[in-house]
């Protein structure tokens, strides 16, 4: 009875698990675009921030489930409260005219029921680029300083590294050999080496082969004396 319950357990969770890889997997919406892009500097006052996601948005009649809120700086708030999505997409009216720096808040419905909210700030300055514009076209405008050429003095030559020096051997050496001849002459009267080292070897490679072989005949002759006369060793 107790194999039968747990055999009948076993085959539910294996059926609500084959179940669950088949149903499709839900994802909460993400932000891909905005208009204005977060960190953009404008020339002028938007008229609207729209925010576009990779999934519809859920609309609930009766409720702002979407929502979008301006601010300039900290606290003033700009958008004119009329949030509507369509789609994927939900956009706010700002007010007109308006400069500095703005952070704007989202809270919109995902598609699969969850909230998704997030935040990203911009500025308008009237006056960023057209003083880099200014700036840029000073920079273009202003001559290259002329380069001063010094005089070349032509008193002093210009050594040629190409060249390379040659080595010349010392004449003073050679010419105290030859001027001196009582140096000459001990030079002279040193002997050359004797040459009888040279011959010494032979001598004592034939006192070593003569030593080694009479030590194999002395071997072999005691090893013979010991098979013939055993009674003596």
């Amino acid at each position: 009875m107790l194999l039968a319950k747990r055999l009948a357990l076993i085959t539910a969770a294996t059926i609500l698990l084959s179940g669950s890889q088949a149903w499709p997997a839900s994802a909460h919406a993400s932000l891909v675009k905005s208009t204005p892009s977060a960190g953009q500097i404008l020339d002028t006052s938007p008229l609207s921030v729209t925010l576009t996601f990779d999934d519809d948005l859920i609309e609930i009649d009766g409720q702002d489930v979407n929502q979008i809120s301006v601010y300039k700086d900290v606290d003033t708030k700009v958008d004119l409260g009329d949030s509507s999505a369509n789609g994927a997409s939900v956009s706010v009216s700002l007010k007109s005219e308006i400069v500095g720096n703005f952070r704007v808040i989202y809270r919109v419905l995902s598609n699969d029921g969850h909230p998704v909210s997030g935040e990203f700030e911009y500025r308008v300055n009237p006056t960023f680029h057209s003083t880099k514009a200014t700036h840029s076209a000073e920079i273009t405008s202003a001559p290259a300083p002329s380069k001063v050429v010094k005089p070349y003095k032509s008193a002093e030559p210009v050594p040629d590294k190409t060249q390379v020096p040659t080595k010349t051997a010392a004449p003073a050496k050679v010419q105290v050999a030859v001027e001196n001849p009582n140096l000459q002459a001990t030079a002279k009267a040193v002997p050359a080496a004797s040459s009888s080292a040279i011959n010494f070897w032979p001598i004592v490679a034939l006192f070593a082969v003569s030593l080694l072989g009479l030590v194999v005949w002395r071997a072999f002759s005691l090893k013979r004396s010991k098979e013939q006369h055993p009674e003596i060793f």
